[in-house]
């Protein structure tokens, strides 16, 4: 091939390139002018069904892990060498607690936002299912880690001087 061809043949390519951009820069100034403006501004809704149940599962989310580190972790640490466990009679004194100061703190609108969605005679229902939830879920991680614990105690406590080649 010779330079000359070489030069002919980029020359083609780099025409068609160009063609091929000046057709799609027409077509985009073509949409662009001959668009409609139906594209409206849209706000914020602060009373959607997902905005306000984000809410609540932030405040409920916020209340159970205090209660996680203030009342459930420092029971198991305590009880480590006794049950650790943590029992149902637990979980529902702590869930009715919790239940009981989201209620006190919640602001009239954000009730009436609640009301919106659910039965006015719900709302303290619902609230309490979900931190019940959320603090079983924390329970069982708690009983879960600490069982591993007490397996790995009771494993050291099973060690045994026969268990060692002493000559």
């Amino acid at each position: 091939m010779t330079v000359e061809s070489f030069i002919k043949y980029s020359a083609v390519v780099i025409t068609i390139i160009g063609l091929s951009m000046i057709t799609l820069l027409f077509f985009y100034l073509f949409n662009f002018f001959n668009r409609k403006n139906t594209t409206a501004i849209k706000m914020k809704d602060d009373n959607s069904f997902e905005v306000i149940m984000k809410d609540l599962d932030y405040i409920i989310q916020r209340k159970c892990s205090t209660a996680y580190r203030r009342a459930l972790k420092p029971f198991v640490n305590k009880a480590l060498k006794n049950k650790p466990l943590i029992n149902d009679d637990i979980v529902n004194k702590i869930s009715l607690q919790i239940t009981k100061e989201i209620l006190e703190e919640m602001s009239e609108s954000y009730r009436l936002k609640l009301e919106s969605i659910y039965n006015k005679d719900m709302i303290n229902d619902i609230i309490l299912e979900l931190v019940y939830n959320t603090v079983t879920e924390m329970s069982m991680t708690i009983n879960k880690t600490s069982i591993n614990k007490m397996k790995f105690v009771n494993n050291l406590g099973t060690i045994s001087s026969t268990d060692f080649d002493i000559e």
